[in-house]
């Protein structure tokens, strides 16, 4: 499985873990577990210069949300817009 769809099926199942300040641009922008998860079902990924992906699909009320994410051992959400 390549490390883009890894990273889909993390977030997907809910399975990630969210920095400090992805858990704070949540709480800003009332954005929720289950908001995550439909990004995950929804999404595409795009792998950034810097190594990050970007994740965009839409949340549960069909909003466009994007995730920046790394991918090692596992799923870590950096930020959310």
């Amino acid at each position: 499985m390549s490390s883009e769809s890894a990273l889909l099926h993390d977030l997907a199942s809910g399975d990630f873990r969210s920095t400090r300040h992805a858990l704070e641009r949540m709480a800003e922008r009332t954005v929720s577990k289950a908001d995550i998860r439909n990004v995950g079902a929804t999404g595409v990924v795009k792998l950034a210069e810097n190594g990050k992906f970007k994740v965009t699909g839409g949340d549960l009320d069909g909003d466009e949300l994007s995730l920046i994410c790394v991918y090692e051992y596992g799923t870590l959400i950096i930020t959310v817009f």
